[in-house]
């Protein structure tokens, strides 16, 4: 019986690594090893190491000649001001929306989580952005941004701070605290975990987006990283250059890369300990 369940532990130890190896591991190893190819022999999309390496020349080239620099000062303004916009937002609403009794709260709550089923009118917002003239501005796309993740956002929040014993801002109230003090000194803290978890998934979205942008973003020097890159890339359409397009997807990708392994372990906690509230 032992042996049959090892047997059992091994065949799902095995079959595990090749779908590992075949989903993840062996995709980027083409792209990597095809970044520091040469143009002839990238376009063979071949897995064997490259005769002669390219790999300064190639990266030195997309930064460049793509504007890597500045798709990643665009998006990084972008994201981190979206993100932290949404999750303040988020928090403040989703704990008046967690905490108050009144039916026309409850009301004006499921009214803010129903953009989670709706879907983001891009015509409309546009007429309205030329309206308040911020059309193909950073700042129009990050308060659209706010405006279709702030929902999802609220619906998360608002569930865990239900968790969140009341007696603790009772007794902060009674030592004469303010509302807005016990939502930063109190609420905010214990929100950690489902912050972390819905920055993550923030930070995932806005960082890879490429239509919005598209739609929103009119001139070069505010393009984000994904436009920079679509935009270089077509510039191959009559003659491929995979060398070049594998490396502008490691440019974009490596910053997300450097995200999680430098996060790593609050990651980790803050996905575990939102489970755990919930």
């Amino acid at each position: 019986m032992r042996l049959r369940s090892t047997m059992v532990s091994v065949i799902k130890y095995i079959i595990l690594t090749i779908f590992v190896f075949i989903i993840v591991i062996f995709p980027f190893w083409v792209v990597i090893i095809n970044s520091g190819k040469t143009l002839v022999e990238a376009n063979s999309l071949g897995i064997g190491l490259p005769s002669e390496w390219k790999f300064i020349e190639n990266y030195k080239e997309v930064i460049i000649e793509g504007e890597f620099l500045v798709g990643l000062k665009n998006t990084i303004i972008i994201t981190l001001f979206s993100s932290l916009i949404i999750l303040f937002i988020s928090a403040l609403a989703s704990w008046v929306f967690a905490r108050s009794k009144l039916k026309f709260i409850s009301f004006l709550y499921y009214i803010s989580i129903s953009g989670i089923l709706i879907p983001p009118a891009i015509i409309t917002t546009i007429k309205v952005m030329k309206t308040l003239h911020i059309f193909g501005t950073c700042l129009g796309l990050i308060l659209f941004y706010c405006g279709i993740f702030i929902p999802l956002a609220i619906f998360f929040m608002t569930g865990f701070i239900k968790t969140i014993p009341i007696e603790l801002e009772d007794s902060a109230r009674v030592d004469g605290c303010s509302s807005f003090r016990i939502f930063i000194k109190i609420i905010l803290p214990l929100l950690k975990p489902i912050l972390i978890t819905c920055s993550i998934f923030l930070v995932l979205n806005i960082w890879n987006n490429f239509i919005y942008p598209f739609y929103f973003l009119k001139n070069v020097d505010q393009w984000t990283l994904t436009l920079n890159l679509f935009n270089y890339a077509s510039k191959f359409y009559h003659q491929a250059a995979w060398n070049l397009v594998f490396t502008g997807v490691i440019l974009v990708s490596t910053p997300l890369l450097i995200f999680f392994i430098f996060l790593q372990k609050r990651i980790v906690s803050g996905l575990l300990g939102g489970a755990l509230k919930g």
